[in-house]
């Protein structure tokens, strides 16, 4: 038997349509349609509002295809859409026919926004309170590109508040002269005494203009100035008498140095530490330096140093009687662990990798787990963890970093904790239940044990078919979303 061709619902919309049962219309009755629709619905109609109550079988969509096409003795080649003549006869806002825009009324929308916010609306400053389905950034938009609703083009939101009310236009500063800048420092030294910086703040005399802005296109080479240069250069070379002899502004130089300063300090250091100064030693005590700065200006020279040296080299040759700051030295087991019992006793938890330096040696704690893990200075190989969960069984771990080898787990613990938490909290645990009360353990790790074959466990099965096997009279947590969060 053969099938009957399918017929596209488009063929059947268009001989529909093009039927000779269908009444006229017109543009008022649609707009009468239109207006019941709204008063029953509290919205206008559209394409997909389906079908007219009062009509038999038109609905919305083929009341915008009759307007698109002039089927149905409606006006032809006018490109009315249903949106359309809902926009002109109704003033009902859409994307294709959005309403005309006046510089007046956006005016009007920018200082209701700043009375209600104190500030200037932006391009990115959301939709307009004041005009329902309007948005800032389509008002730039509109201003910008024109043509569309009724805006010249060529314009944009910050340069139209700038003209009418006299708002500033950060995307079009105006330019800066060397003369103006000079007549600004000028007022300054006058109030102050001391030329401006980059730190000076606003300038008075240019409202909305801050010294920092002026070293910034300065540095730059923007807003009609020069790259290359700064404040201080600039003074330097336009007003030198405002630090050379009126006392106005002395210039900061850093201060020169001298290898015999350096030694001083460094004997100073040594008499109070009992070892030699590092570049990570800190502070100078008695000046503003730091040994980081001294012995950067050793590498690289200048501040009346030849360069190419360091700290080290420069102690190594003129102290050479002194101990190297780490004297790498062998280690022993029994030493490792009274470092650990005084670290211990004195802080109340174990040391770590991050528990930094050793109290009477040159050691840290992170070069004795470097020592442990490589096999060096006579220590067996392994960690400083392993260590301590070896000789040290008794310490708890911390908790962010516990050891990588945890110990094995039984059925009557996991059960114990489990009636724990079902009497706690009437249901059974999950693998998302968090930690264990009263242990180390989480239950997601319980569950990797039970699946994965760790600690004892031979895998294959997770928490709940452990539960299930073991606690079946428990009702299951079905009910419960799949990700329970911790209580």
């Amino acid at each position: 038997m053969k099938s009957k061709p399918r017929v596209s619902p488009r063929s059947v919309r268009t001989r529909l349509r093009k039927s000779p049962q269908r009444p006229p219309l017109s543009i008022e009755q649609i707009l009468k349609w239109a207006d019941a629709h709204f008063a029953e619905h509290g919205k206008w109609p559209n394409v997909n509002s389906g079908h007219i109550p009062g009509t038999i079988d038109d609905t919305w969509m083929r009341m915008d295809d009759s307007l698109r096409g002039g089927h149905r003795e409606l006006p032809k080649n006018t490109k009315l859409t249903l949106a359309r003549l809902l926009a002109k006869r109704r003033g009902v806002r859409n994307s294709e026919y959005p309403p005309l825009l006046t510089e007046a009324q956006i005016v009007k929308w920018a200082k209701l926004h700043h009375k209600r916010t104190g500030k200037w609306p932006k391009e990115n400053s959301g939709p307009i309170v004041d005009a329902v389905g309007e948005t800032w950034a389509a008002i730039d938009l509109a201003l910008r590109k024109g043509k569309r609703r009724g805006t010249p083009g060529g314009d944009s939101l910050p340069k139209l508040l700038n003209r009418c009310c006299g708002i500033r236009n950060l995307k079009e500063l105006p330019n800066f002269t060397i003369k103006q800048i000079l007549q600004w420092a000028a007022a300054y030294v006058a109030r102050h005494g001391q030329r401006p910086n980059g730190d000076s703040g606003p300038i008075p005399e240019a409202p909305g203009e801050t010294w920092n802005a002026v070293e910034h296109a300065l540095m730059r080479g923007s807003r009609g100035l020069r790259a290359g240069t700064s404040l201080a250069q600039l003074f330097d070379k336009y007003r030198p008498q405002w630090h050379s002899g009126r006392g106005l502004w002395m210039v900061q130089r850093t201060p020169r140095l001298s290898v015999p300063q350096i030694l001083g300090w460094a004997d100073r250091y040594y008499s109070q530490h009992g070892r030699r100064p590092t570049r990570q030693a800190g502070a100078i005590a008695g000046s503003a330096e730091t040994w980081h700065k001294i012995d950067g200006a050793l590498k690289r020279g200048g501040r009346g140093l030849a360069g190419c040296s360091s700290l080290t080299q420069l102690l190594d040759q003129h102290r050479p009687q002194w101990a190297p700051p780490r004297r790498v030295g062998p280690l022993t087991v029994q030493q490792v662990l009274r470092w650990a019992d005084r670290h211990y006793s004195q802080h109340g938890r174990r040391p770590g990798l991050h528990s930094g330096a050793i109290p009477g040696s040159f050691d840290t704690w992170q070069t004795i787990d470097g020592a442990l893990r490589s096999g060096r200075r006579g220590l067996p190989k392994g960690s400083l963890s392993l260590l301590l969960d070896k000789h040290r069984p008794q310490w708890p771990t911390p908790g962010p970093w516990r050891s990588r080898r945890a110990g094995p787990l039984t059925v009557k613990q996991i059960l114990k904790w489990a009636d724990q938490y079902y009497a706690q909290h009437g249901r059974r645990p999950v693998r998302y239940s968090g930690a264990i009360p009263g242990s180390l353990e989480k239950w997601q790790a319980v569950h990797d044990a039970l699946r994965y074959g760790r600690r004892g466990f031979s895998g294959g099965s997770s928490l709940a078919q452990f539960l299930n096997k073991h606690r079946p009279q428990w009702p299951s947590n079905r009910t419960l979303p799949s990700r329970q969060k911790r209580p």
